[in-house]
């Protein structure tokens, strides 16, 4: 387990209490007498979701996580369980939650979809999250309700938004940090509340900066394009701020508005296992996101209660990718410019239903981008996306209550950088869920659900700098998933376990082309069924944690070769292990994880091969102290934190080893 001293809390408790869930959704923060608290999972459904219908949801408050000093959404989510990341030969970091790829999730920021775009998904390696309040990610079957293009799961960060703000004073935070190879962060922020005659307003503003000039290799891996024991080209820069107003009413009405962005600068690390990797460097990516939000507040009508909320956003970015002829990075052979805008406009609305809930949202999306290449004419693209949803969530006898939605989608590409558009496309969905409390206090919950996902841009056109061939004929995915816990509650003693059977259906696939090139393709099916157990048991002084995914993942495609069965870089057995000791005002925690035997495409050898698993172990101290007895930056903490403790040769993918044995010191004055 990732977090230290993981909780676990009732996963249908949404379903089954679904106001309670409602009054708790932005309250997930720190202990503000103890900083360094335990984590917690609950039923509390991600920001912007109005039902999960039982399916369980992690809740975590970043500034208790054993982060960097500006640490950013991968950091974060490599601590979070069953939740695997990895950075693929881009140099992008990729998310998969159930054997999914990483188009299949959605990332919610400050309540917009960052996952809609380009390429249909997030790196999540340069979302900033030094303003974030929560993370909260619900695996499995999401809520119809987020929008398009989302089949597998949902990740939300919470800036600004929500129905509620508890900021009661204003606070202040510095934080710095460095390792052992001279990478180093710092980060600054401020929350300020101030009260009006009819409301409250609450700013919210930070920035800071980190930055390496590579990372340590581990005595396991060879890098034929280093000197020293340092990864070659895994030098990054990036600067990160951002700034939020918000203002509640007395009443419940709120109005909101943010705007946070970032600028890197990075190398993109080369496969190690190929004769002919990627040699390529980010010198400029930039993004910057826009958000305007509020909402009404629950207010009484003629047929009960109800609330309306409404978000409009732009998503404005810009990346160059230079190639270059060689690994000493000195000539330039191409270049790729990519402008990417996506305006995200979306209306909630609840109304009350007799007993139960009645839930709808509409989403549209409308992404364009600009693509050139040297000094090429450019090319210019165009998607719209849209989503219609309803949901019903009512209680049935007893401590039974379902959920179950319908949602209309449609995608259309008017402009396709001058080659074949594809013809409008519409797709239907349903989602059914049912969750109770048994005489003896167990949680249940099952749900089921089917879905469609559009292609993106970039798997229907881009060619990556003439490493892919363009495939315009792509059909949408369909999903469709069953699902089926329990959570179950003793003395000191939480456990979780959760059933899962997905079926893609015309997966989207890379496979290599006798050129050379990569080409995705429809495949005919891909399946997947796991059984996830996550639990936690707490005492006064000792915590000790554990999770276990155990699935099994295949292609069922007469056209695919036996090794082409599996899908790339899905382990079908991940574990992990946490104890924490707390010493006064210290905690102590190790953490042991392991990630099992996976396989990817070998583009020299044209079939997949396997890469073994590893286990890593990674250790941390940490203390609190009192500067001043009250005040400003009157508490500071300390702490000492090793990643991959042993040195372990650990890969993200194969040719793509992690970093070594990384030693960090971090200082928080708050």
């Amino acid at each position: 387990m990732r977090i230290a001293g993981v909780h676990l809390a009732a996963s249908a408790a949404a379903a089954i209490w679904p106001a309670v869930a409602s009054a708790q959704q932005d309250t997930v923060r720190a202990d503000s007498g103890r900083r360094l608290d335990r984590m917690t999972i609950t039923a509390t459904r991600p920001p912007l979701t109005t039902a999960v219908g039982g399916v369980g949801v992690i809740v975590v408050a970043p500034d208790s996580m054993r982060l960097t000093p500006s640490p950013v959404l991968a950091d974060a989510l490599r601590e979070i369980p069953f939740v695997l990341v990895r950075q693929n030969s881009r140099g992008e970091h990729e998310i998969s939650i159930r054997g999914s790829d990483s188009r299949h999730q959605v990332v919610l920021y400050d309540g917009i979809p960052l996952t809609l775009g380009w390429d249909s998904r997030t790196d999540p390696s340069v979302v900033p999250m030094g303003g974030a309040r929560s993370i909260a990610v619900a695996r499995g079957l999401s809520t119809l309700l987020q929008g398009p293009n989302v089949i597998a799961g949902t990740v939300a960060v919470d800036l600004n938004r929500g129905d509620s703000d508890h900021t009661v004073e204003t606070t202040a935070e510095l934080r710095s940090g460095v390792d052992q190879i001279g990478a180093n962060a710092f980060h600054a922020s401020v929350v300020r509340p101030w009260y009006t005659t009819a409301g409250k307003f609450t700013l919210r503003a930070g920035g800071g900066y980190s930055a390496r000039d590579a990372f340590p290799l581990s005595r396991g891996v060879t890098d034929q394009y280093a000197t020293g024991h340092e990864r070659s080209n895994s030098d990054y820069r990036e600067r990160q701020g951002y700034l939020g107003l918000r203002y509640t009413t007395d009443a419940g009405q709120w109005l909101a508005a943010s705007m946070s962005g970032y600028s890197a600068e990075r190398g993109v690390p080369p496969e190690l296992h190929i004769a002919e990797p990627r040699l390529w460097r980010y010198p400029e990516s930039r993004r910057v996101i826009g958000v305007a939000s509020g909402g009404l507040g629950r207010k009484r009508t003629p047929f009960g209660s109800g609330d309306v909320e409404f978000v409009v956003a732009v998503n404005d970015g810009s990346v160059q990718i230079d190639n270059y002829t060689s690994s000493s990075y000195a000539q330039v052979d191409a270049t790729e410019y990519g402008d990417e805008q996506t305006v995200v406009m979306r209306v909630e609305a609840d109304h009350s239903l007799g007993r139960g809930e009645w839930r709808n949202a509409f989403t549209m999306a409308t992404i364009r981008y600009r693509e050139q290449f040297d000094t090429d004419p450019a090319s210019r693209y165009r998607q719209r996306l849209t989503s219609l949803a309803s949901e019903v969530d009512y209680p049935l006898a007893g401590l039974w209550r379902a959920n179950v939605g319908a949602a209309l989608e449609s995608a259309e590409t008017p402009l396709a950088g001058g080659r074949p558009t594809q013809p409008g496309m519409d797709a239907g969905a349903f989602r059914v869920g049912v969750s109770t409390v048994l005489p003896s206090g167990v949680r249940v919950h099952a749900a089921a659900n089917r879905r469609s996902r559009f292609p993106a841009l970039r798997e229907l056109y881009s060619g990556a700098l003439n490493r892919f061939e363009p495939n315009p004929e792509l059909r949408p995915e369909r999903f469709s998933g069953l699902e089926a816990g329990a959570t179950l509650f003793a003395s000191g003693l939480q456990l979780q376990g959760v059933l899962f059977r997905n079926t893609l259906t015309d997966a989207i696939q890379r496979i290599t082309l006798p050129t050379g090139k990569f080409q995705r393709v429809n495949r005919n099916r891909l399946r997947s069924q796991g059984l996830e157990i996550l639990g936690n048991w707490s005492g006064e002084v000792v915590t000790v944690g554990g999770d276990l995914m155990l699935q099994h993942v295949r292609i069922t495609d007469p056209t695919a070769s036996a090794t082409a069965r599996r899908p790339e870089n899905v382990p079908e057995f991940a574990a992990g292990a946490n104890v924490d000791v707390r010493m006064g005002a210290a905690l102590a925690s190790v953490s042991v994880n392991h990630k099992g035997t996976q396989y990817c495409l070998h583009p020299d050898l044209g079939r997949n091969v396997r890469l073994s698993g590893r286990t890593s172990t990674n250790a941390s101290v940490a203390r609190e102290f009192t500067v001043r007895r009250t005040g400003l930056l009157s508490r500071l903490r300390a702490m000492l934190s090793i990643d991959n403790a042993f040195d372990a040769a650990v890969y993200d993918q194969c040719g793509l080893p992690e970093p070594g044995r990384v030693i960090r010191l971090g200082m928080a004055l708050r």
